[in-house]
């Protein structure tokens, strides 16, 4: 009787498993809606990927996922912080 085993972070039994970014990528789901959703449908490619033993494709599916993750927050962050400017400038104005 045998089962199948998807390693988690909590339980590695090998390092050279990529990670999946799955919560860096629901972070940058809260900043950029749509790059979000990239991100997080490349992390759970990762977990699939690896229950299948196909470490290749979890590299690369890993790689994506970290790039979308990041450049989601970066582009959230820019949008949020010009938008706080362009308000401060109108309130700023007005008075």
């Amino acid at each position: 009787m045998s089962t199948s085993h998807i390693p988690t972070s909590l339980d590695r039994r090998d390092s050279s498993l990529p990670e999946s970014h799955l919560i860096f990528s629901i972070v940058s789901l809260l900043f950029c809606l749509p790059v979000g959703i990239f991100a997080i449908l490349a992390s759970v490619k990762v977990r699939v990927a690896i229950g299948m033993n196909n470490i290749s494709v979890a590299r690369d599916a890993s790689a994506r996922a970290a790039k979308l993750s990041l450049l989601g927050v970066m582009l959230g962050s820019n949008v949020y912080m010009l938008i706080t400017v362009l308000v401060m400038c109108i309130l700023f104005q007005a008075t």
